[in-house]
């Protein structure tokens, strides 16, 4: 979650009730049980009945479902970087933390140290390598 939280506080999104933290925990909580290979809506509706016993506004919660349900998709590692070395954000708020819920879970990989590097179903441009710490720091 660290790299979310850093690049929402970059661009001075409302991080009040931990945004970053939530979205991180629950992002893949869908893998366990997705329904037509598409664990991003899975874990969106686990994440939206687990939130709703806590005391998080609807507001929040929609949010934090909609960035959950829209962070899959592998993007270009050079676009990326420019999204993060430009602190880009999106048209609006849900598309904004989406965007950098999808950054932040492709950078978490660890592409340069993978043993299955080479038989990857990753492209070359997909994979992460080290630049992306000094970025971010």
């Amino acid at each position: 979650y660290q790299i979310l939280n850093i690049l929402s506080t970059r661009r001075n999104l409302d991080n009040s009730c931990d945004l970053s933290k939530i979205m991180a925990y629950f992002h893949d909580i869908g893998r366990a049980d997705s329904y037509d290979g598409a664990h991003d809506k899975c874990s969106s509706d686990f994440a939206r009945v687990l939130l709703g016993e806590y005391k998080l506004a609807k507001e929040e919660i929609d949010l934090i479902c909609y960035a959950i349900d829209n962070h899959s998709g592998r993007i270009d590692v050079q676009e990326a970087y420019y999204y993060i070395d430009n602190n880009m954000v999106e048209d609006n708020l849900v598309d904004t933390w989406a965007k950098l819920l999808r950054i932040s879970d492709q950078l978490s990989r660890k592409c340069y140290i993978c043993k299955a590097n080479e038989v990857c179903k990753w492209l070359e441009g997909e994979k992460t390598n080290e630049n992306w710490k000094q970025r971010i720091c």
